[in-house]
């Protein structure tokens, strides 16, 4: 395991340092400012991918410590309007709809707020990522008896039966999803889930089967498990 993560790690550093150095010696030759501007664009977009990297790695080493975990009393529907609002560019950018429904009578929830926006975060951007341009992506917060609820839903290319199993464990990538995407690391999903059996809740994922969609559904309970 220690190997296999020390190899998909290097390799989702080097893709972006490759384009930072490509880049960085394109801006030293004679160009125009157009040129410049979309090299420079280039080094943006790939010291955001290393952020992001770095970003999960540092959820790989928090998540099963639990006493980095700070629970407080906090609104989950303030989370998920937090992380649309910060991260809704990216369906706009593909002309994807939002369908937003949110009930209003939504009780507070013990829980660590970094780390269940990073859990939101993660459906989020895969939804975008998966989904076909010109679609839409639904997103409900309900109440239940027990808490609340989180449903993202898509139009993307679905899960396989044999893989709906697998979804949530480490370095996992269905063949679909690596066509789609080939820097993803198969962690995101993991340390989603290992967030919310931390907070006592519950996700789990429905799909009809290949591309017919999927829902990613995360449960959170009033008085997690500590």
């Amino acid at each position: 395991m220690k190997y296999e993560f020390v190899n998909v790690v290097t390799h989702k550093f080097r893709t972006p340092l490759s384009a930072i150095k490509w880049a960085s010696d394109n801006l030293k030759k004679d160009m125009t400012k157009d040129e410049r501007l979309l090299f420079a664009k280039q080094i943006e977009s790939s010291a955001d991918r290393l952020t992001e990297i770095t970003n999960t790695l540092v959820g790989v080493a928090e998540t099963g410590d639990r006493y980095s975990y700070i629970f407080v009393a906090h609104s989950f529907r303030e989370i998920v309007e937090s992380v649309l609002d910060r991260q809704g560019y990216k369906a706009r950018e593909k002309g994807i709809a939002l369908n937003i429904s949110i009930d209003h009578d939504l009780p507070s929830l013990s829980l660590d707020v970094k780390k269940v926006q990073f859990v939101v975060e993660v459906l989020f951007e895969n939804a975008v990522r998966y989904s076909p341009p010109h679609s839409a992506i639904t997103i409900a917060i309900s109440r239940t008896p027990k808490g609340v609820l989180l449903s993202v839903s898509d139009n993307g290319m679905g899960v396989k039966k044999e893989d709906i199993s697998k979804m949530f464990e480490k370095f996992f990538r269905s063949r679909e999803a690596t066509k789609i995407d080939t820097e993803g690391m198969g962690l995101g999903l993991f340390l989603a889930k290992n967030i919310v059996d931390r907070h006592g809740g519950k996700i789990w994922v429905e799909s009809d089967g290949e591309g017919k969609g999927a829902t990613f559904l995360v449960e959170l309970y009033l008085r997690p498990q500590e």
